[in-house]
């Protein structure tokens, strides 16, 4: 059987009940209690003996050029320039997709 977690300062930690989206990045390890920020911005004081869990921050989207097409198909590229290159007639729109530096997924419809 594997140790319990315990987080430490710099972790991203969520108790299991909480929503994906719900989160505290650690400030400070007590003994018995763990402070930090909320997703919010707002300072939280937990108790430190509970199930808590580390949020893996996920990888980052590569920054991609999707050429898609009315039949469904749909091409992408590392630059705008080369999805442009490539692009057929009846593109029907060019998406940029990528994750910005908040680590937020972004997509933006381009004029093609």
């Amino acid at each position: 059987m594997t140790d319990a977690y315990i987080p430490v300062k710099g972790d991203r930690v969520r108790l299991p009940p909480w929503s994906l989206a719900e989160h505290m990045d650690v400030d400070y390890v007590g003994r018995t209690l763990i402070v930090g920020i909320d997703e919010e911005g707002h300072e939280r004081m937990m108790p430190l003996e509970t199930d808590w869990v580390k949020v893996v921050k996920p990888t980052p989207l590569p920054n991609l050029w999707v050429n898609a097409y009315p039949t469904g198909e749909a091409y992408g590229w590392n630059t705008r320039a080369r999805a442009d290159g490539f692009a057929r007639d009846g593109r029907m729109v060019l998406l940029h997709i990528w994750t910005d530096a908040d680590g937020e997924d972004q997509m933006e419809r381009m004029t093609p």
